[in-house]
């Protein structure tokens, strides 16, 4: 990354950091319960922690390398998927949303983290070095949560998501979902290397 673009990339991404530990800090802290560590479950949490160190290594190595390209995918990825399961998937099926509204907290970690990590990649990273062969790596995290949050529910009873619940879906239905999803996440990641490449052969131009 050249000097010059340095400056802009390090205001944007202190800003977006700002924007993300605030999501993160209204919705994991509470002014009576104190600390809500159920929060933590969430994959909504966990990404946005994903992004907020992202960003902290960013700033810190900002030279592009294949290793930062295989971190911006991963986290690009999941925070993606937090996004739109929200507004897809989540936000349809709660009817209090359409009442009151999405507030702050739920737009600043599913809203405005996907679209600023994203804005971010668009904006600031060198394009071509993204890689298809990448995409196990990407959507490793994804389904060892998938995963983890299935075994942990069928001995607690707490799942996160819906379309996780053993009890209302049973394995088939849930693997049904995990099927669905599972080929959503490889198309946003061939989406992403896709136009990562052509960027980078426009750019090279």
């Amino acid at each position: 990354m050249s000097v010059k673009n340095r400056i802009p990339s390090t205001l944007y991404k202190l800003a977006l950091l700002a924007a993300v530990s605030g999501g993160l800090y209204l919705t994991v802290f509470d002014r009576v319960e104190g600390f809500k560590a159920l929060s933590l479950r969430y994959f909504t949490i966990q990404s946005n922690i994903l992004v907020a160190l992202a960003l902290l290594y960013f700033l810190i190595y900002p030279e592009n390398s294949r290793f930062r390209a295989i971190v911006r995918g991963s986290v690009l990825l999941s925070i993606i998927i937090t996004g739109l399961v929200f507004h897809l998937l989540l936000v349809p099926q709660s009817s209090e949303l359409f009442v009151r509204g999405i507030d702050l907290p739920g737009h600043l970690t599913h809203t405005v983290a996907p679209l600023g990590f994203l804005l971010d990649w668009a904006l600031f990273d060198r394009k071509g070095q993204m890689r298809p062969a990448d995409l196990p790596f990407w959507t490793a995290y994804p389904l060892l949560y998938w995963l983890f949050s299935i075994v942990q529910g069928a001995r607690t009873g707490f799942y996160p998501y819906f379309f996780m619940d053993l009890g209302r879906l049973g394995w088939g239905g849930a693997c049904s979902w995990l099927a669905v999803l599972t080929a959503v996440f490889l198309l946003i990641g061939a989406l992403l290397t896709g136009a990562d490449r052509l960027l980078g052969r426009a750019a090279g131009r």
